[in-house]
């Protein structure tokens, strides 16, 4: 859900950690429904994993059944991906950033500006 809209789908503003797992508990799952709320990210095959992914029985989730995170790999969302050839190394990242040494973070968001909590 994240990754595709930059948002997490059941924190608040200023919500502390108890608020957040009571709102994982308790909250109904939405997708954004506007542009505006990048609804345009969230196509039918991401709504339904996403929707699989956070389902809140465990027994029922997908991942957590019989054919575990095989469920997930085979699920319509990641159809486009040929896995074999994924852990074989075998595709070409779509982007592949230029590092000049091991500790290089030049490609990462500069967060020193946050006080740490």
């Amino acid at each position: 859900f994240e990754m595709l809209s930059g948002d997490t789908p059941f924190y608040e503003d200023g919500m502390d950690q108890i608020g957040l797992m009571r709102s994982i508990v308790k909250k109904k799952l939405q997708f954004p429904t506007t542009r505006v709320q990048r609804a345009h990210f969230f196509a039918e095959d991401s709504k339904t994993l996403i929707t699989a992914l956070l389902t809140k029985a465990s027994s029922k989730r997908i991942g957590s059944l019989a054919h575990g995170g095989q469920d997930i790999c085979d699920s319509a969302f990641f159809r486009p991906v040929n896995f074999e050839k994924l852990r074989n190394k075998e595709i070409d990242p779509p982007m592949k950033p230029e590092v000049t040494d091991p500790l290089d973070t030049s490609h990462f968001e500069n967060w020193d500006h946050l006080e740490d909590k």
